[in-house]
């Protein structure tokens, strides 16, 4: 059965470096927007955000922002940050995961999915054995269908401590 409990639970995005993902033999980042990197419906991401991703391309990691949206906020954070994007991705399904290690000439192995939800990054990460980092949602509101199933991010990371500040 394949697992939604993440490889590593962290507060923030932010709190994740990028010598350690290098470190572990990672050469791809592909990351989740909206309440990963960004509340959901942000408007725009913030100077903190930027930096982070420029550093994980610093780093020598190719990046790719994959979202289940198709909105054009999310072809805008794509072109602020710099990065090949895949919307309309239907995560948990394999298709965006694979259409972006494809794009980045990174196998699927050597590549780390960076979302909030263990039913939809985690999951459709370890569906085509890619690893997977969780990350705590940024605060916003939720669609109630998400509400209902943080329940099971909850039992994904029980007896996980998240690393990174609280503050």
């Amino acid at each position: 059965m394949i697992s939604i409990r993440p490889d590593a639970y962290y507060v923030s995005a932010l709190d994740i470096d990028a010598r350690d993902l290098v470190a572990r033999g990672y050469r791809a980042v592909l990351l989740d927007l909206d309440s990963t990197l960004q509340p959901r419906g942000a408007a725009c991401l913030s100077p903190e955000v930027v930096s982070w991703v420029q550093s994980l391309k610093d780093a020598g990691l190719s990046v790719a922002l994959i979202s289940n949206s198709a909105r054009e906020r999310t072809v805008e954070a794509a072109r602020v940050l710099d990065v090949y994007l895949v919307r309309n991705a239907m995560k948990p399904f394999a298709r965006g995961y694979v259409r972006a290690c494809a794009a980045l000439g990174v196998p699927c192995d050597r590549a780390v999915m960076i979302g909030d939800q263990s039913y939809t990054d985690v999951l459709g990460a370890h569906r085509i054995g890619m690893d997977a980092v969780l990350v705590a949602p940024q605060p916003g509101s939720d669609p109630l269908h998400t509400h209902i199933l943080r329940v099971l991010d909850r039992r994904a990371v029980r007896g996980m401590r998240a690393i990174g500040s609280m503050s």
